[in-house]
């Protein structure tokens, strides 16, 4: 999932030129004030090349269907978000879950029965955290309405999610636990304990332990579980000597008793890892000389698939994880790839100039599944 740090980023260059665009009638039109402050007028032409900018509706990567061949993606407009659903590449996306407006991100249950969203108020950044009921299409706030909240990640069986949040004493960043049905049941799970950013990654395949890191700065953080009944937090990382180390992400595996993760531990790069949760072993699988900042687990824990970032551009990579044999994909398209698990399978798409492609794993075939509208000619 893409982090809020980039969508602020994103949402600050789109705003920018908006803002631009939003004075072109007073600044198109000229000034009759002859003194040397005085703006020069802004072409016609340019105001019309533009414009289809400012009307064009972005699609982004929502999933998959959780059992059928259908990408699930979203739409977002100035006054509403939506997630539509497009059944084969080229086909029109059809809405079939209307959000509000100023939605970050949208999270579906393992089920995808369920969701909850963030969301702050005219660009706040005070992000709440909700629950959509799709049936009634219904939005209801989990959070408390004054605290920052952020990045939940929902449990395996699609009951609870955990979350971060300033709740507390609105300084620390600590996790919270509840059943997005009733928020009443929501409780503190871990503290920040007066330093750094918690934020949680994963729950264990028995839903009793949660996983998470304690980030201090781009160069240090930590990795902890957490017993979700008890609270009692476990160190599976520690520092290097002198050294500071890095974790960036990490899940659990299939039994339980490992987890995958990325580290830039003894190397300048983030690498992909497995740590063996009862003598924290660490093996690393792949050398590539390159941050791998994205990966995701095959529901039947067979096959990890995961992204490298190189020299910018973004490359897909599967590895076996029985016999750690690696394969490559090609992507025909040049943006940002996400994986989704979908039932037993793991799906990959790539978003492009507000669109969105896939290719597939078998025969590396590519195809464009949705266009940017307003833009699609430019």
């Amino acid at each position: 999932m893409v982090s809020l740090e980039r969508k602020r980023l994103g949402a600050f260059v789109t705003i920018s030129l908006l803002l631009c665009l939003s004075g072109q009638s007073i600044v198109g039109q000229g000034s009759n004030d002859s003194s040397e402050d005085t703006l020069p007028k802004v072409p016609a032409s340019l105001i019309r090349d533009v414009g289809p900018y400012t009307r064009m509706s972005a699609f982004g990567l929502a999933g998959w269907h959780p059992s059928k061949r259908e990408l699930w993606a979203k739409a977002i407009t100035p006054s509403y978000s939506s997630i539509s659903g497009v059944t084969e590449p080229g086909s029109s996306p059809q809405p079939h879950t209307l959000i509000p407006s100023n939605v970050y991100d949208v999270y579906y249950s393992p089920q995808e029965t369920s969701l909850v969203y963030v969301k702050d108020t005219d660009g706040n950044e005070i992000f709440q955290l909700y629950a959509f009921d799709p049936n009634r299409n219904k939005s209801a706030l989990i959070s408390d309405g004054k605290s920052r909240n952020t990045e939940p990640v929902w449990s395996n069986k699609g009951d609870r999610v955990v979350y971060s949040s300033n709740r507390r004493n609105r300084t620390d960043i600590d996790l919270y636990v509840v059943s997005p049905n009733d928020p009443t049941t929501t409780r503190l799970l871990a503290e920040a304990d007066g330093a750094g950013y918690l934020k949680a990654f994963d729950w264990s395949p028995d839903d009793q332990t949660v996983l998470f890191y304690n980030w201090l700065s781009t160069n240090e953080s930590y990795l902890y579980v957490v017993d979700v009944a008890s609270g009692k937090k476990t160190l599976l990382t520690t520092k290097n000597g002198a050294e500071k180390v890095s974790v960036d992400f990490a899940q659990f595996s299939g039994d339980g008793k490992g987890i995958y993760l990325t580290t830039d531990r003894d190397s300048e790069f983030l690498r992909l890892a497995y740590m063996d949760l009862a003598t924290k072993k660490v093996t690393y699988f792949v050398d590539i000389k390159w941050n791998i900042e994205l990966f995701s687990i095959s529901p039947d824990r067979r096959t990890l698939a995961f992204v490298s970032n190189e020299d910018g551009v973004s490359r897909l990579h599967f590895l076996d994880t029985s016999t750690n044999k690696q394969r490559d994909l090609t992507w025909a398209a040049i943006g940002v790839i996400e994986i989704f698990r979908q039932s037993r399978n793991l799906r990959s798409a790539l978003s492009s100039s507000c669109e969105v492609h896939r290719q597939t794993t078998r025969n590396n075939r590519h195809s464009r599944w949705t266009r940017q509208s307003g833009a699609s000619r430019v």
